[in-house]
């Protein structure tokens, strides 16, 4: 499913999805997943640059941000940015069900 959202472009919206012009429809599956879903947290390892890195101010920053500012664009969810320690913890958290979602 997670995979599904990279290549994706429905819009959830309180219990409805709309589709945008030229973007590619999901499954009745996936939709009722993504408005389920409307905020995915994301698992973050800030020492894992250009990847994702924490900046001064404290907000991550890199590719792995800007893939999820261009998903978000195409499919209208919102994604929570969860930084971690390191990598081990982003994975333990995953596990445990605190993080949605890997980059």
């Amino acid at each position: 499913m997670v995979a599904g959202l990279f290549l994706a472009g429905a819009v959830p919206a309180m219990g409805e999805v709309e589709t945008p012009v030229g973007a590619i429809e999901f499954t009745p599956e996936e939709r009722a997943w993504m408005v389920a879903h409307p905020v995915v947290r994301v698992g973050h390892d800030p020492t894992y640059a250009p990847y994702a890195i924490e900046d001064s101010p404290g907000k991550i920053v890199g590719i792995d941000p800007d893939y999820l500012a261009l998903i978000a664009r195409r499919t209208g969810l919102r994604f929570k940015n969860e930084v971690r320690a390191d990598w081990l913890m982003v994975m333990a958290d995953f596990r445990a069900g605190q993080v949605d979602m890997l980059m």
